[in-house]
């Protein structure tokens, strides 16, 4: 039978030997429910200050991530989409359609779009709109470099041919089209010169009189509607 060991108080324990040779002494069986559960990896029971279990996973610094999350939650929200959306800015030389604008500012809004990330959108459609007008302009360079040195109608040839082009309008076309031409910049595309050339040339072996009535006013020919600048170079 095992020896009986006392305590300082005079409480008689177990003594018992462990497998492992050691002995477990405890005096206080909360305490030996303390080393259990140490040894076990259980948590400990949290009480209330009325004697209730508790969650010990309320603790005090979840309370405080809990309380930190709501006032992330909410400061998201009080950036959201203003009242009234205040001005946009666009680059020099760019207007806002105000149109547009009307049914933008109505769907930022329903999106909850603050007024920065509502910026950003109109910054997005400046910068494709730019892109669109940069790759035009360059396309009409491209055509005009074409129209004059066509090996057919260009060079030294370049403003006679011009000359019939203009000719031709006059006959079958009307101011409609040619401020169509100018406004789209079509009339600069090497393949319409052509066309026009030929119909020129057409009406000009033709023995029927074509053309504007005597007296009537004359425009600026085509060639110097495209290329206004052309005759002054000449001059100079």
């Amino acid at each position: 039978m095992p020896d009986e060991l006392k305590t300082d108080d005079g409480q008689t324990t177990d003594a018992t030997p462990k497998a492992d040779g050691t002995t477990l002494v405890t005096a206080d069986p909360a305490a030996a429910d303390a080393a259990k559960d140490d040894a076990t990896g259980a948590k400990p029971e949290v009480k209330t200050d009325d004697g209730k279990a508790a969650d010990s996973s309320d603790t005090p610094a979840k309370d405080a991530a809990d309380k930190s999350g709501g006032d992330k939650g909410g400061k998201d929200k009080a950036d959201g989409a203003p009242a009234e959306y205040g001005d946009f800015t666009v680059p020099e030389g760019q207007e806002i359609d105000k149109a547009m604008l009307e049914k933008f500012s109505p769907l930022a809004k329903k999106l909850n779009l603050s007024q920065e990330q509502a910026q950003e959108l109109v910054n997005f459609q400046t910068e494709v709109l730019g892109a669109q007008q940069q790759a035009w302009s360059e396309t009409l360079e491209t055509w005009q470099g074409e129209a004059k040195n066509d090996a057919e109608y260009g060079g030294e040839k370049f403003d006679a041919s011009i000359g019939l082009a203009h000719k031709a309008l006059d006959v079958f076309g009307n101011d409609a089209l040619e401020q169509a031409l100018d406004a789209t910049g079509t009339g600069n595309h090497p393949e319409l010169i052509r066309m026009l050339v030929n119909i020129g040339k057409a009406i000009s072996d033709d023995p029927v009189h074509f053309g504007k009535a005597a007296g009537a006013k004359v425009d600026k020919t085509l060639a110097e509607k495209m290329y206004p600048n052309q005759n002054e170079n000449a001059q100079t």
